[in-house]
This record gives C-alpha cells, structure tokens and sequence, in this order.
C-alpha cells in the first residue's frame, strides 16, 4: 500500500498527469458513454449515425483512457471493444 508524502497522489491512483488523481473505473465508463451519446444527439439531427458518432465514441474512449486511475486502466481499455 502506497502512501502520500509530501501531498503527491499515490501512484496507483494518478491518471496520465502525475500530479492529478485519476477517475475511478465507473465513472471513466460514464464519461465515455457521455461524449458517444453527445456524438450520436450531433448525428440524430442529420438523421444517420455517421462521423459525429464516430468521433464521439473515439474521443470518449480516449478521454477515459486519459482520465483514469492507473487501478482501473483495464476497464477503460476494454471498453472500446
């Protein structure tokens, strides 16, 4: 078990940014779903699922990648699949 010294987060709870915590596994999950929902409402108005979708479900992937903990990176890894 890590612990903090000198106010630094642990590193099995940073995300990408060290000196940042990272989101736990359910909510990376979230704010992947999120942005792919934001992408598919872009894509409702045109009528089709096209590159608005597209777009969103990789920026949402990627961003949750970014954003989680180093403990819960295999879910937002396995997410995308």
């Amino acid at each position: 078990m890590s612990t903090r010294r000198s106010g630094r987060v642990p590193a099995d709870e940073r995300s990408v940014v060290s000196t940042v915590r990272g989101l736990p596994a359910w909510s990376a999950v979230l704010l992947a779903v999120a942005v792919t929902l934001t992408g598919v409402a872009i894509d409702s108005l045109s009528g089709g699922l096209g590159t608005g979708f597209t777009v969103g479900y990789f920026l949402g992937c990627l961003i949750a990648v970014l954003a989680v903990s180093r403990r819960a990176l295999f879910v937002a890894g396995i997410q995308p699949p």
